[in-house]
């Protein structure tokens, strides 16, 4: 019998909430300890952007997992492009990065701005 990994990626936006203390958030993260929470490469770009809360942030990426935007999620990111740029549906670059390194990765991704991935398709959304 094949075992089942369970894993999660946290897009940016989680992150934040979960940094500044919202424990509604943190709450709705897996508490299995089997569950390998991820933050993809990107999302450290984007939260090392910020002008605040570094200590804080250095001390949350310690206790997740990356997942590198590689080869394999560069090609998915710029087949997504292609295909929605055709339907006039392409998301914010940095979301399609996040998203195609999920899909790449084979790892669901929880994110509070369902509307720049839910037209990437094979991407599983959590909210």
């Amino acid at each position: 019998m094949e075992t089942m990994v369970k894993s999660l990626c946290l897009d940016t936006n989680v992150v934040i909430e979960i940094i500044k203390g919202n424990k509604e958030v943190s709450s709705r993260l897996p508490s299995d300890p089997s569950y390998f929470i991820y933050l993809s490469s990107v999302s450290i770009f984007e939260l090392y952007l910020r002008q605040y809360n570094l200590n804080d942030l250095d001390s949350f990426i310690q206790t997740v997992d990356i997942l590198p935007f590689d080869e394999h999620s560069a090609k998915v990111a710029s087949q997504i492009h292609k295909e929605l740029s055709e339907k006039g549906k392409l998301p914010p670059l940095r979301d399609l990065f996040i998203g195609a390194t999920c899909i790449a990765h084979d790892t669901p991704l929880m994110t509070f701005n369902k509307k720049d991935f839910i037209h990437m398709d094979g991407l599983q959304i959590f909210s």
